[in-house]
């Protein structure tokens, strides 16, 4: 676990700071994906597919901006922040409007 999180960039951690961070990671993913259900109507997935796709999106998003090595100007950590919400963000959309196409 801890080599994934240093694929994604974070620092070493110790387990219970990262289980206290998968939590709200989690906490905060589930509480999107029912805005976004709410929001998104009958084009959602369901609150636990967009959660799913959110975070697999985040995921994602993280390693190619690692691989990238971009600095967006708000500190490492803020863009981190940034690419992580964004990259969920966008991953929902995308897949919310294939499946209408689908």
């Amino acid at each position: 676990m801890r080599t994934f999180f240093l694929i994604l960039g974070m620092p070493h951690l110790s387990s219970t700071q990262m289980m206290v961070i998968l939590a709200l990671a989690a906490a905060s993913a589930f509480a999107l994906a029912w805005i976004a259900d709410a929001i998104l109507g009958d084009e959602a997935f369901g609150v636990t597919m967009n959660t799913a796709v959110m975070i697999a999106g985040v995921v994602l998003g993280m390693m190619l901006w690692r691989n990238a090595g971009f600095n967006i100007g708000i500190g490492q950590l803020g863009s981190s922040v940034a690419v992580a919400a964004l990259s969920g963000i966008i991953a929902l959309l995308s897949c919310s409007i294939m499946r209408r196409w689908i």
